[in-house]
């Protein structure tokens, strides 16, 4: 049985984006409906590669496939971003409130990074499915 993941006095039992679980985020019409104000241009890119690095790699892996160093100390499979199918059932909105609002143990991202800086994550969490760039 896996065990939870102590970081920070949170325990993570990560669901995030994860294919599986892709249908099962309540999410607002409303953030669907988003349109992302940042353009997918390199150097936005470059700065959602930076933020994705920093926070999101653990688990999300450095191919965005879900196979991050924490994926064995997880109880649900990180979301895997090169999933062509999952992707493009999802709009930027829906990419942004998700990393936004977080879910489980997911962290919420709202506090820690600028609206900007989720929109730069959105762009290049999109490049895994081959959206962007």
């Amino acid at each position: 049985m896996k065990r939870p993941l102590a970081f920070g006095g949170l325990i993570l039992l990560t669901g995030c984006l994860s294919a599986e679980n892709a249908g099962d985020w309540d999410v607002p019409d409303v953030a669907r409906g988003l349109r992302n104000p940042v353009q997918a241009t390199a150097a936005s890119i470059e700065e959602g590669e930076r933020l994705y690095r920093r926070e999101c790699l653990v688990c999300h892996g450095e191919a965005g496939d879900g196979n991050g160093p924490w994926k064995d100390k997880l109880l649900t499979t990180p979301g895997d971003f090169t999933d062509k199918k999952t992707m493009a059932r999802m709009t930027d909105g829906e990419i942004f409130w998700k990393i936004s609002k977080g879910r489980v143990a997911m962290p919420s991202f709202e506090a820690r990074f600028e609206d900007e800086e989720r929109w730069h994550l959105v762009n290049y969490v999109q490049t895994f499915a081959g959206g962007r760039g």
